[in-house]
């Protein structure tokens, strides 16, 4: 079920939202769950348990709500969120806070049932599971929930969270092998994976993980990852088009 939090002071707003979603609920038969809020203070309070976030740019100013969906995404929330903006100005910043769209005013029906398509499909998506050995015993993890692979001191790590990591038994080439599969992992060096979806920042020099974790580039490849960022972030998600 999609559980829904829209966080915007405009109340016009918060109805087309309500209205669009209802429509698309009942047309493509879609259970959800919805609540509102008007300040960036009640949205951080909330004990709502979203998976999808409506989020104003203007609630207090307006980089303020960039700074919440980094906020967000460090306390390991994997919601997807739209940023909402009467401009289009903050398109490029939207992308270290990870929003899965960027929403310019007036919200139109038609941009709510693309933004409702692409939240579905990526939940769909989310079902994908790997199979690895852990401690003798089968253990399956979601591939959306692993935000980097790493080889280190000749183990393998699976890092799924900030305190939480994982050793599996196959080794580092059967690990980076099956990650490579995805186009939505990527090796910056030979000993890393990192997962797109994870990332809050980059350099030239390094990548910034979900986690406050900076994985450094191989000199000389810092091009390539950018072609292959680029691709997944225009591609897959199209989180910056209107």
């Amino acid at each position: 079920m999609l559980r829904i939090l829209v966080c915007d002071k405009d109340l016009e707003t918060f109805e087309s939202i309500r209205q669009y979603i209802h429509c698309y609920s009942v047309q493509k038969n879609i259970e959800y769950q919805m609540i509102h809020c008007k300040t960036a203070e009640e949205l951080l309070k909330s004990d709502f348990d979203f998976n999808m976030l409506f989020l104003d740019v203007a609630l207090n100013n307006r980089q303020d709500s960039i700074k919440i969906g980094r906020r967000l995404l460090k306390a390991g929330n994997a919601a997807l969120f739209a940023l909402i903006s009467s401009h289009n100005d903050l398109l490029h910043d939207s992308y270290t806070a990870n929003a899965f769209r960027y929403l310019v005013k007036p919200i139109t029906f038609e941009r709510i049932f693309e933004v409702m398509d692409a939240a579905i499909k990526n939940f769909n998506f989310d079902r994908n599971v790997i199979v690895i050995k852990h401690r003798r015993q089968a253990q399956h993890i979601h591939l959306k929930d692993i935000i980097y692979a790493e080889y280190y001191a000749l183990k393998c790590y699976l890092v799924i969270g900030r305190r939480n990591s994982l050793r599996p038994q196959e080794s580092w080439e059967e690990i980076f092998e099956l990650l490579s599969k995805y186009h939505y992992f990527y090796s910056p060096r030979p000993e890393n994976m990192i997962n797109f979806m994870h990332i809050t920042s980059q350099s030239i020099t390094k990548i910034t993980m979900s986690t406050g974790r900076d994985i450094y580039i191989s000199p000389g490849r810092y091009e390539h990852f950018i072609d292959k960022f680029t691709e997944y972030v225009y591609n897959n998600s199209t989180r910056f088009r209107n």
